[in-house]
């Protein structure tokens, strides 16, 4: 029963955030501003807990994605420097980048995908370095050179230290908790994105599948 109201708590702190973004992408001294923000908000993250951050790309010529990082704290309860610092880091993605994604045609004629690619534990410091930061949440401004390549080929190798994010599929394809799921129809990746999210972090607190499916159908029911 605690599981909502703390993911009560998480989903509010993103929508600040992501209110804030939106009128921040276009002042480069506000998106710094927005980048120590979560900086502060990823440091402050309890053992155990997790924030959710709002990203994804917009060329400008009519490609709009969303898609949101889950990042949990998985330390011991005791302090921990943020040099020795890891963080447990997933991007979730139903929309355009699905490619990039493990996917699988075992539900023929539906072809599923993991939405949650796994990036495994990623240094405190570098998933917080400025110039990272301030790139990833700039993608959100439309500009032609913002688009699924950049996070893709350029953005998550250099947060994982790697050429590309092979590692990364093989160990999505070993997470429990990253389901098959049908990725987004037309320009729903930001409803999407953030719905399959938070059946991530339920997954991960122990939730069960067919739980889900009655919050989503009642969750449908309220909308």
């Amino acid at each position: 029963a605690k599981l909502l109201p703390e993911l009560r708590a998480v989903l509010k702190q993103t929508s600040t955030y992501a209110s804030f973004a939106e009128k921040s992408l276009k002042d480069p001294v506000a998106l710094q501003e927005l980048a120590k923000g979560w900086t502060q908000a990823l440091k402050d993250i309890p053992a155990g807990g997790y924030a959710l951050v709002p990203c994804g790309w917009a060329d400008g010529l009519g490609k709009d994605n969303h898609c949101l990082l889950v990042v949990e704290d998985v330390a011991a309860p005791s302090p921990v420097a943020d040099a020795d610092k890891k963080m447990r880091v997933v991007l979730v993605n139903a929309g355009e980048g699905g490619i990039y994604h493990p996917s699988s045609v075992e539900a023929h004629p539906k072809l599923k995908r993991k939405t949650a690619l796994t990036l495994g534990e990623i240094p405190f410091l570098r998933l917080t370095d400025p110039a990272f930061l301030a790139t990833l949440l700039s993608q959100r401004k439309d500009h032609e050179c913002h688009k699924v390549e950049v996070t893709y080929d350029a953005l998550l190798p250099w947060l994982l230290d790697k050429p590309s994010i092979i590692d990364a599929v093989a160990c999505s394809n070993e997470d429990e908790a990253a389901d098959w799921r049908t990725p987004a129809r037309g320009k729903t990746s930001a409803w999407k994105s953030l719905v399959e999210a938070c059946r991530y972090i339920l997954r991960r607190r122990g939730v069960s599948k067919a739980m889900l499916k009655q919050l989503m159908l009642q969750l449908r029911r309220e909308m």
